[in-house]
């Protein structure tokens, strides 16, 4: 099989637990041919950070700087947070409904303090706003994994990377007059707990690490 001529090679791809970040970044890394790296994975393995309960706690400070990009397409939450713009030639944001989130989150038995959290930060685009500040805007892509199934997405984005198709960002908005009230709903009438970098650096129980999501 012929490989895909790129025009970039390091890729990133970062949202909100649930997006689907693993699971288009593997059909990606496959059509591409590109490494696969998860930063969680890579921060357990090199002990960058330690357990505390159920969760792991990634150390932001001592991980930043250290995931190397040639080649490979580097996912993670924390991947504005941890690898700087120079290190990549795209990023890829993915955004999901609140609504379907909380299902997601309940199948992977987050406890519901931790579903609130991450739902507000999504409700909010916490990490798509973080991308904005760190990454070229010439760079970032963004994409709403709601009904798109993951493969149609990676296929989406190979034709931005190819040139066949120019990136699209800032357009998903969840708290519009039509969204937010029933998103409101899920957070009990409440949103003013956004969170915090020391709050992302946790994810969640092993069952969660190894969901599909």
């Amino acid at each position: 099989m012929r490989k895909t001529k790129l025009v970039y090679n390091r890729i990133g791809i970062t949202g909100s637990p649930g997006t689907g970040k693993k699971t288009v970044g593997k059909a990606l890394a496959d059509i591409l041919h590109l490494e696969f790296v998860s930063i969680n994975e890579f921060a357990i393995r090199n002990h960058y950070g330690s357990r505390e309960n159920s969760e792991y706690v990634v150390d932001v400070r001592k991980l930043r700087g250290r995931i190397h990009t040639k080649a490979r397409i580097v996912v993670g939450h924390l991947l504005p947070y941890l690898v700087p713009n120079k290190d990549l030639d795209l990023v890829v944001v993915l955004r999901c409904s609140p609504k379907l989130l909380r299902k997601r989150y309940s199948l992977r038995d987050y406890p519901e303090e931790k579903i609130i959290e991450n739902i507000e930060a999504e409700m909010i685009g916490l990490i798509a706003d973080k991308a904005a500040q760190v990454y070229s805007p010439s760079k970032l892509a963004e994409f709403d994994t709601s009904r798109t199934r993951p493969a149609s997405i990676a296929r989406r984005i190979v034709n931005i990377i190819k040139g066949k198709t120019a990136p699209s960002f800032g357009s998903i908005d969840w708290l519009t007059s039509s969204n937010y009230s029933a998103f409101s709903e899920m957070l009990h009438g409440k949103c003013n707990r956004f969170n915090t970098p020391k709050r992302i650096t946790r994810f969640a129980n092993r069952k969660a690490r190894k969901s599909r999501y």
